[in-house]
């Protein structure tokens, strides 16, 4: 981020020691000033506090790529299924490459509750009967 010492959010944490300005080249060559943090300790207490809120114990699996855009899934005037159920597919996938199964703790009834169909769409998707 650009330090501007200008900025209110920028001038408080310069001034409370919490962020440092360091200067460095850009890929023109013009010198340019952006925030770091002021000291080891606050960065690593903040990296560790947000990876913990972020990913917890576990590396995330995304449903999505990043940069996918559904736009074969909501291209014409229906939703293309075919599409968005070989995504999940490819998702369900990436979760078994982690050894993750997202319906370990599911209770499977008998009565046909939600948890149930559920996991019964999920198994049809799986082995390829969708």
């Amino acid at each position: 981020m650009v330090f501007k010492i200008d900025e209110d959010w920028c001038n408080y944490l310069y001034l409370n020691g919490i962020i440092d300005a360091e200067t460095s080249k850009d890929e023109q060559g013009r010198l340019i000033s952006y925030c770091r943090f002021s000291s080891p300790f606050i960065q690593e207490r903040l990296f560790n506090a947000l990876t913990g809120d972020i990913a917890g114990e576990w590396t995330p699996v995304l449903a999505l790529a990043l940069l996918d855009d559904l736009k074969d899934v909501l291209d014409g005037d229906a939703i293309d299924l075919a599409a968005l159920l070989s995504r999940y597919k490819d998702y369900l996938g990436r979760l078994a490459n982690k050894g993750i199964n997202p319906w370990e703790e599911i209770p499977r009834k008998t009565d046909l509750h939600l948890t149930e169909a559920v996991g019964h769409f999920v198994d049809v998707v799986a082995i390829g009967w969708g």
